[in-house]
């Protein structure tokens, strides 16, 4: 039997007002034929399609929570979205409830059994690159031989250890410590730093040349959203 999705397991427990509201919310996902369980309704809702229909009912808000989620790759905590929306605590905090909560009613973005926020993959997958970010180091690395995992570390004067995946551990560890990373592109030739700057800088400011959606902003009230008070670089 297939195991029961974690929309499907996050629709199953809610109350029935809730229920109405995603439904209400999602029309498309429960027209006739009307699905026939809980687990059918979540597959419509996933749908590309369906979820195509949703987007732009989002507001603006929405849309850049739901870019910072994709960026941090789904299962993600709420504590990890707001730390990276710097909205852990006040009135930001607050906002950015509002918002998942909205999410949650279109069945976008909701709560799995372990607390960690899902979302659907159509809209996970709604940007190439979410945030101007690329892939994680460990999906960038995926072909790479042992071999080459040891001369990289070796590169950095990192002692290799012994397996594959210990060195990609070893090599991903490294690149998560900030000051490690900077010490490196300081010891780089110029031309590569300069590289290395310049696309850093495109990635802060988002893939499009605007400032990066969500991150180190305020969340506005998702009541506003398109009202002007949220522009593009605000």
């Amino acid at each position: 039997m297939k195991p029961r999705s974690t929309l499907a397991t996050w629709l199953g427990g809610l109350d029935g007002a809730r229920l109405v509201r995603v439904l209400e919310t999602r029309r498309d996902a429960a027209a006739a034929p009307a699905p026939r369980s809980v687990g059918e309704l979540a597959e419509r809702l996933q749908r590309p399609g369906s979820v195509a229909l949703a987007l732009p009912r989002l507001a603006r808000p929405h849309l850049q929570v739901a870019e910072a989620l994709a960026a941090l790759r789904a299962p993600a905590s709420r504590g990890a979205l707001a730390e990276l929306l710097e909205a852990a605590d006040g009135e930001a905090a607050r906002e950015l409830d509002a918002v998942l909560e909205a999410l949650a009613d279109h069945a976008l973005v909701w709560f799995d059994g372990t607390g960690k926020l899902r979302m659907a993959g159509a809209l996970r997958h709604a940007w190439d690159a979410p945030l101007g970010l690329d892939a994680p180091l460990e999906e960038l690395l995926t072909e790479t031989t042992s071999d080459e995992l040891r001369g990289m570390l070796a590169a950095l004067e990192v002692k290799p250890p012994g397996t594959k995946s210990q060195r990609l551990a070893a090599l991903v560890e490294h690149h998560g410590d900030p000051e490690r990373v900077l010490s490196v592109v300081a010891k780089a030739p110029a031309a590569t730093r300069k590289l290395l700057e310049d696309r850093a800088g495109r990635g802060l400011r988002g893939p499009r040349g605007s400032s990066c959606p969500g991150v180190r902003t305020p969340i506005p009230n998702p009541n506003r959203a398109l009202d002007g008070h949220w522009t593009e670089g605000s």
